[in-house]
């Protein structure tokens, strides 16, 4: 994106007269609005990433590629809010005394050129991250799932390549894309940045689609399905974030409004995407550190009583031991999936295990002590027939 149609500036206008004409394309409040936009929404990308990086400490885990591409898509966002604001800051101040008005646009064009492969690699890696956090679902539940998930991951993969690709020959040289002096060609700016967002608007309705029908299926408790709701909602937001960006991208392309205003708008939407993308990505790691900071290692576990009677204690027994099994895979993955339905699966499952078995023991015991009351009786009384 580029700047043009400043305000007019006569031809004899000093350097001073220059910088005052050209604050004529953005208003302050505009600026300040960016700069809060970013600040808020860089702080609570920050905060959910430490989140989802304390939990792994507490679990005394390294973390899965998952997590890890989470970390990293936080620096080329921090990046990215800095050098928009400071663009920001440009487009709103003008041309310095010292500074020509070409020199000053170059400076607008150098950081609309590193803006871009900021804000390509940031969509891709936050959906990377979420991608292979579905595969640690997929791994367990359905096999077209885990094959939808692998295609998805290739598109985005294959759509960040082949746009890094043109990113970087989109002129030839590269200093021409903000020197038109130079010697060379350009590729047309506006079909590229507009087909590129429209595929990323895309692959963010995929994403946030992907696993809505193997979640519908978890058997969940009420609060945690409004979790997942919440997950899903803040995705969505994000997903509409994306489709204002691509509605001021079209208002910059047809030249509708103000462009400096336009400019600021989409940074300013894109930004919001971003970071909501990635609070969506680290909630999942709320619940954890919330129930921790709760219960501590142990949380509080009532596992179901049975009654005294040998035949429904056995009857209860069996079918417990067999909901445990059953449950067995879909406990894992959701806890895999960062949903986590209990702090610590593993150890609540061999915990109603024990229990089972120590409940059978008990049942054996008392089948025993009636066989050997049951023939003892039976040997009574065929001595008392002998001495009849």
């Amino acid at each position: 994106m580029s700047i043009s149609n400043p305000a007019p500036v006569k031809a004899n206008a000093s350097p001073g007269e220059v910088a005052q004409s050209s604050t004529g394309f953005v208003e302050h409040d505009q600026v300040i609005t960016l700069y809060a936009v970013t600040g808020v929404f860089l702080t609570l990308a920050v905060i959910a990433v430490a989140c989802r990086a304390a939990v792994l400490v507490l679990k005394r885990s390294r973390g899965g590629w998952d997590d890890w591409t989470t970390f990293f898509c936080l620096a080329p966002t921090a990046a990215l809010a800095a050098v928009t604001s400071v663009q920001a800051n440009s487009i709103y101040k003008g041309p310095k005394p010292d500074q020509t008005p070409f020199a000053w646009l170059q400076r607008i064009l150098i950081e609309t050129w590193v803006i871009q492969i900021l804000t390509i690699t940031s969509l891709y890696v936050f959906k990377l991250s979420i991608c292979i956090r579905y595969l640690r679902i997929a791994n367990d539940l359905y096999d077209w799932f885990w094959r939808l998930t692998m295609a998805m991951i290739a598109l985005l993969s294959a759509h960040y390549i082949s746009s890094f690709v043109t990113w970087g020959v989109q002129c030839v040289p590269a200093q021409r894309y903000w020197d038109p002096s130079v010697p060379g060609t350009c590729i047309k700016q506006s079909a590229w940045i507009l087909s590129v967002n429209g595929v990323n608007l895309a692959t963010d309705v995929m994403v946030l689609v992907l696993p809505i029908y193997p979640v519908a299926k978890l058997r969940l408790p009420p609060k945690q399905r409004l979790a997942i709701l919440a997950i899903f909602t803040v995705g969505g937001l994000s997903t509409i974030a994306g489709c204002l960006r691509f509605y001021h991208l079209y208002r910059f392309d047809r030249m509708i409004g103000s462009l400096g205003a336009n400019t600021l708008d989409i940074e300013i939407w894109c930004f919001i995407e971003i970071t909501l993308g990635m609070f969506c990505a680290c909630m999942p790691a709320f619940r954890t550190l919330y129930t921790f900071c709760r219960y501590g290692r142990q949380k509080p576990w009532s596992p179901e009583k049975t009654t005294s009677t040998q035949g429904k204690t056995s009857e209860s027994s069996a079918r417990n031991r067999f909901n445990f099994l059953s449950a067995k895979k879909y406990l894992r993955s959701i806890q895999a999936s960062g949903f986590d339905v209990e702090p610590d699966i593993e150890r609540v499952y061999q915990q109603n295990l024990d229990g089972i078995e120590t409940t059978r023991g008990r049942e054996a015991s008392v089948g025993a002590s009636l066989t050997a009351t049951e023939t003892g009786s039976t040997g009574n009384k065929k001595r008392r027939y002998e001495s009849d």
